[in-house]
């Protein structure tokens, strides 16, 4: 039996306002290791949303600690984002985290066979310190609004922006921000039924007690942790790695009269230039010669350290084997796209025009089923 934790990343949940995180991914793998004849379950793993690496890891391993166990058993970390961060974490044998006062995390950790990350700032992005001013916090609570629910990018944006008015002095404490957001918005607070509108306003509340995950994926933390977070020999690790298209003017204004796109393309852009520039003091990834063909061949194009998926640098994903890589925004690969099939079936995060496609998503999901059956 293969046992999966999937590990979200920033503005992570499992299931909010009808939106599932990982919903694509799972379902992809069911489909494959069902063909396979090979039985699998997948688990959420409940960490915060911008909480510490460190903090989210001891959850993690308290999980896989919690499973009972079974002959044959094959454990598995797949984290997109920070969550690839939480998880190599959880698996390094040099990790010590918050709770652990016994052997526990340490038999967890032996029980675990790969660690896969998703898109991952494992060298970090300079995108996190921008989250640190006021303007970027401002920036953080529209990011985590679009990621908290399936509404239409319009109803999206428009409650964005009445949040980012409302909110006034971010300096102060940030426990009651969770209510103030939804109370900014009558449109959106309507649109959650009971049980959803308290999901969301936790969810909400939850970045603001804690934010330490923020500050550590900035490019200069991100060092000191890869010093700090050491590979296990027993665990196989895999990563993907994207790009996604350059904003343009004249992309911008093609299309302008879909609902929502415009909107949705000015914020993608502001993301992306503030994460194409990287620290020049703090390198990314140096690929070797093969992983720079893979990259090129995939995307067309040679990559460099200006290349991003929108939230994290190409060259910053690259850490163990390069499962897959193609053109892709940072939550394309989640199954988060505007789907070219089934337009119902899969919800776009951000119009980065990464143009990803039902059939390209398939791949990346056959490499990563290949990889855990390995």
């Amino acid at each position: 039996m293969h046992h999966v934790f999937l590990i979200p990343g920033m503005f992570g949940f499992e299931s909010l306002s009808q939106h599932d995180y990982f919903v694509h991914v799972r379902t992809a793998l069911a489909e494959r290791f069902a063909a396979a004849g090979v039985p699998l379950t997948t688990h959420h793993s409940p960490t915060m949303p911008t909480g510490s690496i460190c903090s989210n890891a001891a959850t993690v391993l308290a999980a896989v600690a919690g499973l009972p166990a079974e002959s044959g058993q094959r454990v598995h970390l797949l984290g997109h984002s920070a969550g690839g961060l939480v998880a190599r974490m959880a698996a390094s044998p040099s990790g010590r985290l918050p709770g652990d006062v016994d052997a526990t995390f340490a038999a967890a950790r032996e029980r675990l066979e790969s660690v896969v990350t998703i898109n991952s700032p494992h060298y970090g992005t300079p995108l996190a310190a921008t989250f640190t001013t006021v303007s970027g916090t401002r920036l953080l609570y529209v990011l985590a609004l679009l990621s908290a629910g399936k509404l239409s990018l319009a109803s999206r944006f428009t409650a964005a922006a009445h949040i980012v008015m409302a909110l006034g002095d971010l300096g102060r404490a940030l426990g009651l921000e969770g209510r103030l957001c939804l109370a900014a918005s009558p449109g959106l607070a309507r649109r959650l039924a009971d049980g959803e509108l308290a999901r969301t306003t936790a969810f909400l509340q939850g970045i603001g007690r804690d934010q330490g995950g923020i500050v550590q994926i900035m490019p200069e933390p991100a060092c000191v942790f890869n010093a700090a977070a050491e590979d296990s020999p027993a665990i196989r690790y895999g990563c993907f790695a994207t790009a996604s298209p350059r904003p343009s003017l004249r992309r911008l204004m093609h299309g302008a009269g879909a609902q929502g796109r415009v909107l949705s393309r000015i914020a993608y852009g502001k993301t992306y230039y503030l994460t194409c520039r990287p620290a020049r003091a703090y390198p990314y990834a140096r690929p070797d010669a093969t992983t720079t063909a893979r990259l090129s061949a995939a995307l067309g194009a040679t990559t460099d350290d200006s290349s991003n998926d929108g939230i994290v640098p190409t060259h910053s994903m690259l850490w163990g084997d390069l499962i897959w890589c193609g053109p892709g925004d940072h939550h394309d690969v989640l199954g988060h796209f505007r789907d070219d099939e089934a337009p119902a079936r899969h919800v776009d995060w951000l119009d980065s025009g990464a143009a990803m496609t039902r059939r390209r998503f398939g791949e990346a999901m056959d490499s990563l089923a290949s990889y855990l059956m390995a």
